[in-house]
């Protein structure tokens, strides 16, 4: 969740600052000051649970008294955490916001600031679900606080398709009906107080092209042809040669068997060795 809040009054007397509608207000010395904030998620504003306007959800206010010091940014946001409850009844308690809307005042946006655009689709231009001009059903506008900061194209793209029910549909925004170009969608619409910026009169609004997937991918398909091959074929400006075959080698004679540098001769064989005589039979001696 971001925070967008308003410093509170400081000093005696009256002085002029902002309620959260982006208008300046008038404080009393002897009333109550606040700061006021706006809530979002990380693409668009939420209503919060304890709003002030009945016109306007999104805006609350709380008493500087009541955030721990120093006052600082760090203890404001801590303190709209715990008084928006951000948690698991975060949903079921904005789901009553609602109901108790009841008996509030108008905010009375004098002077709202908007971003008007054109839509159309590949036939021609669809009426806006949220047309405000009976002959010019086509012109739509979203204010400008419903932008999440930093309010960038594509936070704006994201507005528009959750307002006109174009989720799952590729959408193109131009500066106007003449843009080639498409917007960036990581680009600034405008700084937080500048009051130039695309689409700022209903006379000069940005031009938003909306297309289904299944027209995307058509629309691809026609600006890229599928290419046909030529029946003369232009040939390449330097073209390589085919390389030649490489010659045969010659075939390897077959290895001479090698000779030893001191041959070796053969050894001569050994002389028969001589018999042994034969030892004579032993004969007994006659006794005497």
């Amino acid at each position: 969740m971001s925070l967008t809040s308003s410093a509170p009054h400081s000093g005696p007397g009256e002085d002029s600052s902002l309620d959260g509608r982006g208008e300046p207000v008038t404080f009393d010395a002897n009333g109550p000051r606040y700061v006021y904030y706006r809530l979002y998620t990380k693409y668009r504003s939420i209503m919060s649970i304890n709003p002030i306007y009945a016109d306007d959800p999104y805006i609350s206010r709380t008493l500087p008294k009541l955030i721990t010091p120093p006052f600082t940014a760090s203890s404001v946001k801590k303190h709209l955490c715990k008084i928006e409850v951000v948690g698991m009844q975060d949903v079921k308690k904005r789901s009553m916001t609602m109901a108790s809307l009841k008996g509030l005042p108008m905010a009375g946006h004098a002077n709202s600031r908007y971003v008007y655009y054109r839509l159309y689709d590949e036939e021609g231009a669809v009426a806006s679900k949220i047309s405000f001009d009976s002959e010019d059903l086509s012109l739509g506008r979203i204010n400008m606080l419903s932008v999440a900061p930093p309010q960038t194209v594509a936070l704006l793209k994201f507005q528009v398709m959750m307002a006109e029910d174009l989720v799952g549909h590729n959408i193109q925004l131009f500066k106007d009906i003449d843009g080639e170009v498409p917007m960036n969608d990581n680009d600034p619409i405008s700084h937080p107080q500048a009051y130039c910026y695309p689409g700022r009169v209903a006379d000069e609004p940005i031009t938003i092209i909306c297309r289904t997937q299944e027209c995307q991918t058509k629309v691809e398909e026609t600006e890229m042809p599928a290419q046909v091959p030529s029946r003369n074929p232009v040939p390449p400006q330097n073209p390589v040669p085919p390389r030649s075959p490489a010659p045969p080698r010659d075939p390897v004679p077959p290895r001479r068997p090698s000779t030893p540098q001191n041959p070796v001769s053969p050894r001569e064989p050994f002389p028969p060795r001589k018999p042994f005589p034969l030892r004579e039979p032993f004969t007994p001696r006659d006794p005497d």
